[in-house]
């Protein structure tokens, strides 16, 4: 009799596991085929990445850690110069994972077209052979102070251009360091409103806006710092903008083609709307 009992316990108590265990929560899952891949310079690969639920992969986050190196976009990686860049792919409720990218030059080159440097000097050689000239006009007019003020203005417009490109980088990178942080833990949200605020250490993270609000067919995060927009991230299905302030102005956007502008040579019809948006919303009391 007590032997019928203790099989009976025992049974039951594995029952009890097995039924449990099927009452929690599936994990969210996120994992890239590939840690690490190699393409030459002007190559496309497609990353493939198991996401639990599916449904989530819709909602994905691509990013490259240098996009002069190679660019993402819905896991498509284009590699754009020799280097190495990390992509990083991140889900909705925060799991990501990373691939290495190493781009390498083609084993043949093409030959064809003359480097810059080697361009700029057969052209100095050229001008090097011709005859000086002998109109004294025209002799006074290569050296008028108005020429050379225009020189000087162009080599310093030449190294502003190359001073605001570099300190555009660093500028993204910091914003991506700050988003990142963001995403792993942005604090608590007000669930009940339609949309939904985050707060961390009494300041707002991140405002997540749905497509229904003011009839807007896109969705829209907006993340913040200290009270100030850095990063907007609008979408709609596979359509994704992402655009990256500093002090209010646009210094970056990525549009739905995955083509990046860069500060100072921007186009971009969201600006400012999404600007006046995110910080009607962060006055608010949403």
């Amino acid at each position: 009799m007590r032997m019928i009992r203790k099989i009976l316990c025992t049974v039951t108590a594995f029952v009890l596991i097995v039924c449990c265990a099927g009452c929690l929560p599936a994990k969210n899952v996120l994992t890239l085929a590939d840690s690490e891949v190699t393409l030459t310079v002007g190559q496309r690969k497609v990353l493939q990445a198991v996401v639990q639920p599916e449904e989530l992969e819709k909602d994905l986050i691509w990013s490259s850690s240098n996009e002069n190196i190679a660019t993402v976009g819905k896991g498509i990686v284009t590699a754009r110069a020799a280097g190495e860049t990390i992509i990083t792919v991140v889900m909705p409720t925060g799991e990501k994972d990373k691939c290495r990218v190493i781009v390498e030059q083609p084993s043949n080159p093409n030959e064809t077209t003359n480097p810059p440097a080697a361009r700029a000097g057969k052209s100095a050689q050229t001008a090097t052979k011709q005859p000086a000239a002998t109109n004294p006009a025209a002799a006074q007019t290569a050296t008028t102070p108005a020429a050379t003020q225009a020189a000087t203005q162009s080599a310093t417009n030449a190294a502003a251009s190359a001073a605001a490109a570099f300190n555009e980088e660093a500028e993204v990178a910091q914003i991506r360091k700050l988003y990142y942080a963001t995403q792993e833990d942005p604090g608590t949200s007000n669930e009940n409103s339609e949309v939904l605020r985050y707060v961390k250490d009494g300041a707002t993270t991140k405002i997540s806006v749905p497509a229904s609000y003011n009839d807007n067919m896109y969705e829209r995060w907006y993340f913040f710092n200290n009270n100030k927009l850095y990063f907007a991230f609008v979408f709609k299905g596979q359509e994704e903008h992402r655009l990256y302030f500093k002090n209010d102005k646009l210094i970056r956007y990525i549009d739905e083609n995955n083509v990046t502008q860069h500060y100072g040579d921007i186009t971009c019809k969201m600006e400012n709307w999404a600007r006046n948006e995110a910080y009607e919303l962060l006055k608010s009391e949403i």
